[in-house]
């Protein structure tokens, strides 16, 4: 009898820790589901710096001071602009000398109009009773042109400059013996000839003193080298000229408007300095005339987020935190992140949870750039179809929606800094005087974004710094 209830004793202890035993396993393998569904395919369609590139403008709006010119023109034009000290074929001395400067009168459209003050000295021969005699006068008149103005397709600018009359002030008389001579329509004759000449020589003038390209070269060629527009992030902005756009000339006041647009990648980029001194331009591309070039400028703004840093500040906020499920029945703990790109612009968010759950899952969302925060966020963030058929089977109450709210809240990624700064750094930079005699002013920037998109790098968010800029060339 002893022995039987001892062997039923043992019986009894036996049975009672298998039990034990198939009761904890159960409940570790109800409670701890071990998961490791397929990742995403890995792959990436665009790489920093490698993007597709959009033109900008830079609209450069000439202003040469119309009293410039004519500084010029009179630096050129002597006192005496004509002398015929010979009575031979007219019977006619005439010397023609400036009283005054050049001086426009009136500008319209693509021309203007002005006035040179004379005086004629003449002196005439007359035979009077078979014996030559000359009697002189001196009067005034001013000679009247107009000239309309271009910019050649060379970069020279010319002026073609048209006879407009003349206008005597005094009358022009001789009067000898008592008797007045008529010279009138022999000094008409000598100046219709003669005006013309005096055209060429503002012509001429305006062609070699009015000098654009040599300093629109300079600038073509200083704009090529990279500009730090932030010392902090390390950001240059680099503009690679590739064309140039003009407008008709137009007068504004004492000011010819010549607008011209340079066409250009101008894009930003981090790291170091980038020189390429075989860039160095030795000329200009041909000007190409337009009715209106493009308005405003448009330079593209490129950050780049590395996955590093994503994972950073994402972790920062996910990393070691709880989330529960279903009435604290459940819960999962993230112990790791990482983040790829995959298809269609996507990113994955790559988990190593523990706890109810133990093992890898894969999220999926798109990041784009929400205006109102200022941060590139994950829109549509949802499990990976391979990892919703696992979780359907293992762990259904993942997905409720809690999981996918929480890590997207933990990727939201800031960019507000950066926009203010870079902003204020390229403002900065395009106040500044490149060459002397060039400044170049900016107004206030708006930043536009453009895309978001997934580099192997990491995320690059696309901005367009939208603005208008103007060169002023002063000493012309």
């Amino acid at each position: 009898m002893l022995i039987k209830r001892n062997s039923v004793t043992v019986l009894q202890k036996y049975f009672s820790i298998n039990w034990a035993v198939a009761l904890l396993v159960l409940v570790m393998f109800s409670c701890n589901k071990g998961i490791q569904p397929d990742a995403p395919q890995e792959v990436y369609t665009v790489n920093v710096g490698k993007s597709e590139r959009t033109i900008s403008y830079l609209n450069i709006p000439l202003e040469i001071n119309i009293k410039e010119i004519e500084k010029q023109i009179n630096g050129s034009l002597g006192a005496t602009l004509y002398d015929d000290n010979s009575f031979d074929n007219d019977d006619l001395k005439l010397r023609i000398d400036k009283t005054g400067n050049f001086a426009i009168t009136s500008t319209t459209g693509e021309n203007f109009s002005f006035e040179i003050p004379l005086s004629i000295d003449a002196t005439k021969a007359v035979s009077v009773l078979g014996m030559k005699q000359a009697a002189s006068t001196k009067f005034l008149m001013k000679a009247k042109f107009t000239s309309s103005y271009f910019l050649s397709s060379d970069w020279n600018f010319n002026t073609n400059t048209k006879v407009d009359g003349f206008e005597f002030i005094t009358e022009p008389k001789i009067t000898m013996a008592g008797f007045n001579i008529p010279i009138k329509s022999l000094v008409e004759r000598v100046l219709v000839n003669y005006q013309p000449y005096i055209a060429r020589q503002i012509d001429a003038q305006v062609a070699s003193s009015v000098v654009i390209k040599p300093q629109i070269l300079d600038l073509w060629n200083s704009l090529k080298e990279p500009i730090l527009i932030s010392e902090a992030y390390k950001t240059w902005l680099k503009i690679e000229p590739q064309d140039m756009l003009i407008s008709p000339i137009r007068t504004k006041g004492n000011k010819l408007n010549i607008n011209i647009a340079m066409k250009a990648y101008v894009d930003t980029y981090t790291g170091e300095k980038k020189l390429d001194k075989s860039q160095k331009s030795i000329d200009l591309p041909p000007l190409k005339f337009v009715s209106n070039p493009p308005a405003g400028f448009n330079i593209n703004i490129s950050n780049l987020l590395t996955f590093y840093e994503a994972q950073s500040i994402a972790k920062s906020y996910l990393l070691g935190h709880t989330f529960n499920f279903a009435n604290n029945k459940y819960a999962v703990k993230v112990e790791g992140l990482e983040m790829f790109g995959t298809v269609e612009n996507q990113m994955v968010i790559q988990l190593k949870l523990s706890g109810s759950v133990d093992g890898t899952v894969f999220l999926k969302g798109i990041p784009e750039y929400d205006k109102t925060t200022k941060t590139i966020k994950l829109a549509n963030l949802d499990f990976d179809i391979k990892t919703k058929n696992v979780l359907l089977k293992s762990a259904a109450w993942l997905l409720e929606g809690k999981l996918e709210k929480e890590i997207a809240r933990g990727m939201s990624f800031s960019v507000d800094d950066m926009l203010t700064q870079v902003q204020a750094s390229v403002e900065d930079a395009l106040s500044k005087e490149y060459i002397r005699g060039v400044k170049i002013e900016t107004s206030t920037l708006k930043m536009v974004p453009k895309e978001v998109s997934i580099s192997q790098e990491g995320i690059v968010s696309q901005f367009a710094a939208i603005g208008n800029i103007k060169l002023t060339i002063d000493g012309l």
